[in-house]
């Protein structure tokens, strides 16, 4: 059995929430009653298991430190204090002229590619993002109906990531270096691309260029 409460850190109620408790090969999530409390019992469970147990307050988007236990089939008493922001992996994007709200769009999509290589004997990590709106998207031309295509190139535990990020169907895109955050929360690992682009952006069609760009603010997170 592994019991214990989550409890808020600011002392504010919350009335969904949840705990996290993972192992080497396993991972449970169970909820939390209305007091906080939680419980839950591993009948079968006969040899020492390392865990880490997360209590995550969904009300107010906070998650604890991870508590880090050699379970050997009882844990009891454990308080849980959520005040850790809790991220919620997302999409968000603005700048002056968009003609296109992620955050309020019942249409909206994304999708993540992975890749990896070797360049100059270092590992290189590559994400590509490419969001579209289900409206204008076309399947015979995937590119060139994305409301956005970015590419993400990050050195293997570097904190700085080079990208490039086209805006489709605004013609013009974004190009520097960003800051990525590599976080864990509740047993998932999320990566985090942050930036505030304040240089001149690349025009490549500008029959549909706003003309008024000076400043592109995003931050994207996902789970890696």
């Amino acid at each position: 059995t592994i019991s214990g409460v989550v409890e808020n850190c600011n002392g504010d109620d919350f009335d969904l929430g949840k705990v996290v408790i993972q192992g080497p090969n396993f991972q449970y999530t169970i909820s939390v009653n209305d007091d906080g409390s939680f419980s839950q019992e591993f009948p079968n469970c006969s040899m020492v298991v390392p865990v880490s147990i997360y209590g995550i307050d969904l009300t107010n988007f906070l998650t604890s430190q991870a508590a880090v236990f050699d379970f050997e089939g009882e844990i009891t008493g454990l308080t849980l204090i959520a005040c850790e922001e809790f991220i919620e992996p997302g999409i968000f994007i603005e700048y002056e002229g968009q003609n296109w709200d992620i955050q309020d769009s019942t249409t909206f999509a994304y999708t993540i590619e992975a890749d990896s290589a070797i360049i100059d004997g270092n590992l290189e990590l590559l994400y590509n993002v490419i969001g579209f709106d289900w409206n204008i998207f076309q399947p015979s031309d995937p590119l060139g109906t994305s409301l956005f295509i970015g590419s993400f190139l990050v050195p293997e535990g570097a904190t700085e990531a080079t990208y490039e990020i086209q805006f489709i169907s605004q013609g013009f895109l974004i190009s520097g270096t960003c800051d990525v955050f590599y976080i864990n929360q509740g047993g998932a690992s999320i990566v985090r691309f942050e930036d505030t682009f304040t240089d001149e952006p690349e025009v490549f069609d500008p029959n549909v260029y706003p003309g008024n760009v000076d400043e592109v603010i995003f931050d994207i997170s996902f789970f890696d």
